[in-house]
């Protein structure tokens, strides 16, 4: 398969869309998927193509892209309220926790622009909602279009893939059958959402195998690993809480030199594609997980408190305060992680960086609290079928644990409206039983 060799124009790229505004130029002018300006138009692997060329959508469209976010964004909170009032909850409260969940200072600076976790977190919700009717009337078609809404979620987030691997345990948990008729049933049904998501993702897997000779979503995951995973625990595995930046930034270097001397690239300047990482892969990665597969889990659990409540607030000051300063300082999260609020401190320098700082681990706390009553109220009172709820927590905890050690609010952004939907009804909850208990 032949690519045009063509270039795009830096100047003719706005600074504020950076890197997917340059894929979005490249595919309208060029017809090909590359994020390349001043070298010729590779393809590669790493991005998926839904959000892309959902971006080169727009660009057709009257909608700027900061309003297209915002419609993004009210659509989301808009289907919570009606999820909040479907499992029970009154409209009044539905409305009150939407509104928190739409105004809360990083969720609003992300609907300034249209962001991937944006257009993921709706294919998710609505994947959700499938499930949910599935639930509660087990047929082919909302299982089928559960499957599709996160098909479609992966070619927006590789990082979605591996839920299709909750398919068969949820279906099966659904079923109010005799044993051998369930067991009959979820196996077709389980056949029926695993062949939806493969054929919306054959295109895609085609592609790549046509272009680099493996079947693969996405080469980023091999990426990540060599660009903070690995590099993140080698120098918690040497230094424990003593870790630092530049320790990290080395053990990165050094990582990128050994892959650039497999693939015979340099990597460190380019995203590396499928057949490269499937190199990567056999050789580095796993390997080394295979050697470590322990400890690591160890480093990843420790890390993943600190990681459910990682918030931007302090991105969002600093935009108020229009000061170029690193407000997500590796640093500052590595002496988080380590426990010692006066390293914490230091490395943070008080200020209102701080004050943000605390106040947005303070109200993530508060949330994660209230939906952890939420969801045992719901359990026991059984308003949602607790196989949805199931769903529910599992979510919530998936997206920050495969974004490890990304400390980026927006990679847990498709999780959170989950712990509003349980928070809300925890409150609700409470303020019923109090009035009962004063009549």
């Amino acid at each position: 398969m032949s690519y045009t060799i063509s270039f795009i124009h830096p100047e003719r790229i706005p600074e504020s869309e950076g890197p997917f505004g340059i894929l979005k130029e490249n595919l309208i002018h060029f017809g090909v998927y590359s994020d390349s300006i001043t070298k010729p138009l590779v393809p590669h692997s790493a991005y998926t193509p839904l959000y892309p060329l959902f971006i080169a959508l727009l660009s057709f469209s009257p909608i700027a892209g900061d309003v297209a976010n915002w419609i993004l964004h009210a659509l989301l909170a808009a289907l919570l309220c009606a999820y909040l009032r479907r499992i029970g909850v009154r409209i009044t409260l539905a409305l009150s926790f939407s509104l928190v969940f739409a105004l809360e200072p990083y969720h609003l600076l992300m609907s300034t622009h249209v962001t991937a976790e944006m257009l993921l977190a709706l294919l998710l919700f609505a994947m959700v909602w499938s499930l949910d009717h599935y639930a509660q009337n087990p047929k082919a078609l909302p299982i089928a279009l559960a499957a599709l809404f996160l098909s479609l979620a992966t070619l927006t987030r590789p990082s979605a893939e591996f839920l299709i691997l909750l398919a068969p345990f949820f279906i099966f948990s659904s079923l109010k059958l005799s044993v051998f008729s369930r067991f009959t049933r979820a196996f077709k049904h389980t056949c029926l959402a695993v062949f939806v998501f493969l054929a919306v993702l054959s295109p895609w897997l085609y592609r790549n195998h046509q272009l680099f000779g493996v079947w693969s979503i996405s080469s980023l995951g091999v990426y990540q690993m060599l660009n903070a995973n690995i590099p993140h625990y080698l120098e918690w595995e040497e230094k424990g809480s003593a870790a630092t930046e530049s320790g990290i930034i080395e053990h990165t270097r050094i990582l990128k030199e050994q892959a650039s001397a497999l693939v015979g690239q340099d990597i460190s300047k380019i995203y590396i594609d499928s057949r490269q990482a499937a190199i990567i892969s056999d050789r580095i990665v796993s390997p080394f997980l295979r050697e470590h597969w322990l400890s690591f889990g160890t480093f990843y659990l420790s890390q993943f408190p600190f990681q459910l409540m990682t918030d931007n607030w302090r991105t969002v000051l600093s935009d108020i305060l229009g000061e170029p300063k690193n407000v997500a300082s590796l640093a500052a999260a590595l002496k988080a992680v380590s426990g010692n609020p006066r390293e914490l401190f230091q490395a943070l320098s008080f200020g209102p960086f701080t004050i943000a700082f605390v106040l947005g681990k303070c109200y993530w706390l508060i949330l994660y609290i209230l939906a952890l009553v939420g969801g045992i109220l719901l359990w026991l009172k059984r308003d949602l079928p607790r196989t949805t709820l199931l769903v529910f927590v599992f979510l919530i905890l998936y997206f920050p644990f495969v974004s490890l050690p990304y400390l980026e609010a927006r990679y847990r952004f498709p999780s959170t409206p989950y712990v509003f939907v349980l928070a809300a009804y925890g409150v609700e909850t409470m303020i019923r039983s109090r009035r009962k208990e004063s009549i």
